[in-house]
């Protein structure tokens, strides 16, 4: 009679159990995966940010480009109103036009006509008359003609006396252009409209958005709606864009990749979304497994066991253990599914041992022995061969059971990790093809350096050369013709003389821009003081005529390169003595201040100052805000400034007002003595 409900009994807390397991399994599954669509979404849009990053680098690079290609072009019309105002009678201008308009034209990519327009009507064109249809063919055709398509641009241009931009237009013999323009002032008379029309299609190409990635589609458009580049359809799919501002209107540049945004992460998300939902389930179990070990003895003993086959199986791990006293061996059915044998047959030490490899066999034969003689656990890596043929590796594990100083049992493990022997083989043969293609890419880099100090030194030597023969032919007919050439002639041989020492000055200071970031640096402690005292001396030695009011603070010591801060010095200060030596009471500051671990060190003046509107355009190569006949300069120095101040790890920027002087700043790290310099 008790036999029926002592049953029903040690029943009914299992069952319950496993019912209240299942349940917090399903709950746990609620909440892991609510919590990996929340974490699938911050992944998302983490792997859409980044892929948006990628494309605005490449779009900025190709933005950037194009910038800096239409800014050259467009500065050609200084060099124009410069050639005007040194030659402005009709005279001069009939003889030479032509030649200095092929001095720009062939040194520039995208120039399609080089036109003036004086406003005595004659026209002069560069190359060729046919170039004429365009523009018109006098002065008053421009500013008369209503139904010319660039009048009102013109009348701008004479206005504001500033650069405009006009288009982009599309020529009749084929091609479209931009239109730059300038009225031209001589003592404050205007003298004529100067015009550069710029080819869009070579400009494209020197760019380099007619050989863009295939993986990324690119479109260029101008703000009237023209395409240029790629689909008008790339505007509509929510691309990166960036803006190429004009004098007169943008153009606009975007960017998606090819295969669409979702496209383009669909695969890592997935594989993400994949993985998490597996390790949802496997900790789903986890906690059915947990929950299951609450109940009877009995019901905790079989849930146990159930739950240790399933992980032994899951992982690849068998358990086993000896009787030293009786030689009893057993193992779990794991054990007996990486052997590949029946779970029910009785082991045995000898038959364990036969399915080692000879040369694993002694060693584990020697570990085991070990073990029971003095108590030494081991931990191996072997290869057996299973009963089916099968060759795996496995990690045997054994530890002794001590009592009474005596090893009376052994008890390990074996796990089959031929899969992560197979993965370590993988992982070493690709970091061995990684190594040699580092190796590879290395000596390639290493050539190509090589053969760009070779240009550069080429171009130096190529460049100089010529103009050192006109200099010096120009020196020699001045000298020995004297007497033969009239005042103007004379004056004209100085203009070259002059531009002749001018290209020379920009070859060497690009020169010296280019070898910043190649020498290695010396880094030595640096009293910038003195330093800074005994370069102004240098400088205004041959200005004393110049009452300049010069302070210098005592200046923070720093570890950097003496002879690259010294130029950034010279580059700083001489801008400070040029921009401020015109006015009566020429003041120069220099000081110094702590600032998140880094030193900020400044020079201040009262000189002319600039728009602070054009202050990121200071560190550019030939970014001018001034003009060349007021103040010289080819426009490269400050450029070497920031990049001298980017090798030390440090920042650059200035502040400044038209007419109220300037100040420029430059951040360098606090080095301790055992720290270098960084890169």
């Amino acid at each position: 009679m008790d036999v029926g409900p002592r049953q029903t009994l040690d029943i009914l807390p299992y069952g319950k159990q496993n019912y209240m397991a299942f349940l917090g399994a399903v709950i746990t599954f609620a909440i892991l995966t609510l919590i990996l669509w929340q974490f699938s979404i911050i992944y998302q849009d983490n792997l859409m940010a980044e892929q948006q990053s990628q494309v605005e680098m490449q779009l900025f690079s190709y933005g950037n480009t194009l910038t800096n290609h239409i800014s050259q072009d467009i500065t050609y019309l200084e060099g124009v109103d410069t050639f005007v105002q040194e030659n402005p009678s009709k005279y001069h201008l009939y003889n030479d036009f032509d030649l200095f308009a092929f001095g720009l034209y062939s040194g520039a990519h995208s120039i399609y006509s080089i036109q003036l327009f004086p406003t005595s009507n004659e026209v002069y064109v560069y190359p060729g008359s046919d170039n004429m249809s365009f523009m018109g063919n006098s002065y008053d055709y421009l500013i008369n003609n209503e139904g010319f398509k660039v009048r009102a641009d013109v009348q701008r241009a004479i206005q504001t006396r500033q650069i405009t931009i006009s288009g982009p237009y599309d020529l009749q013999e084929g091609g479209t252009v931009l239109v730059a323009m300038q009225a031209i002032y001589i003592e404050d008379s205007l003298w004529g409209i100067a015009v550069i029309a710029i080819d869009m299609q070579p400009l494209l190409r020197n760019a380099g958005l007619y050989d863009t990635p295939e993986n990324m589609n690119i479109a260029l458009r101008a703000s009237s709606g023209q395409m240029f580049v790629g689909s008008r359809d790339t505007f509509e799919i929510g691309p990166r864009t960036y803006n190429i501002g004009l004098p007169e209107g943008s153009l606009e540049l975007a960017a998606v990749p090819a295969a669409g945004w979702s496209a383009s992460i669909k695969e890592p998300l997935s594989i993400f979304q994949k993985g998490g939902f597996v390790i949802v389930l496997l900790l789903s179990l986890l906690v059915y497994i947990l929950l299951n070990h609450y109940g009877s003895l009995k019901s905790k003993v079989r849930q146990r066991t159930v739950s240790l086959n399933e992980v032994s199986s899951i992982a690849h791990i068998g358990g086993w253990d000896i009787d030293i006293s009786s030689g009893k061996s057993t193992w779990t059915p794991e054990m007996a599914r990486i052997h590949d044998v029946d779970p029910d047959i009785d082991p045995n030490v000898e038959f364990c041992m036969n399915f080692y490899l000879p040369a694993s066999r002694h060693t584990i034969e020697k570990a085991f022995r070990n073990a029971i003689d003095n108590g030494m656990p081991y931990d191996l890596e072997l290869e057996i061969v299973s009963a089916k043929g099968v060759r795996k590796w496995v990690r045997s594990l054994g530890q002794p059971v001590i009592e009474n100083g005596k090893v009376v049992k052994l008890t390990g493990s074996i796990q089959d990790i031929t899969e992560l022997k197979k993965a370590e083989e993988k992982i070493r043969k690709l970091n061995a093809e990684l190594e040699q293609r580092v190796i590879e890419r290395t000596s390639q880099l290493e050539a190509a350096n090589k053969e760009l100090e070779a240009f550069t030194y080429s171009v130096s030597h190529d460049l100089r050369a010529p103009l050192r023969a006109i200099d010096g032919f120009s020196r020699i007919l001045t000298e020995d013709y004297e007497s033969v050439f009239d005042d103007e002639a004379k004056r004209l041989f100085e203009i070259i003389r002059t531009n002749t020492k001018k290209m020379d000055k920009l070859i060497t200071d690009l020169l010296s821009l280019s070898r910043i970031g190649k020498n290695e640096m010396n880094c030595v402690e640096i009293d910038m003081t003195s330093m800074v005292r005994s370069i102004f001396i240098d400088l205004v030695m041959y200005k004393e005529e110049n009452n300049f009011v010069f302070t210098v603070a005592d200046l923070p010591h720093i570890c950097a390169d003496s002879t690259l801060i010294r130029q950034l010095w010279i580059n700083l200060l001489s801008n400070a003595i040029k921009f401020s030596m015109k006015g009566e009471d020429s003041k120069i500051e220099v000081d110094a201040y702590a600032e998140n671990g880094m030193n900020v060190y400044y020079i201040k003046d009262n000189g002319v100052g600039f728009d602070p509107k054009y202050s990121k355009k200071l560190f550019g190569i030939f970014q001018r805000l001034h003009n060349e006949k007021e103040f010289e300069g080819t426009g490269v120095g400050l450029a070497i400034v920031q990049r001298i101040v980017h090798r030390h790890g440090g920042k650059i920027w200035a502040e400044g007002k038209l007419g109220e002087g300037a100040t420029f700043y430059f951040s360098l790290p606090l080095k301790e003595e055992e720290h270098v310099c960084g890169e």
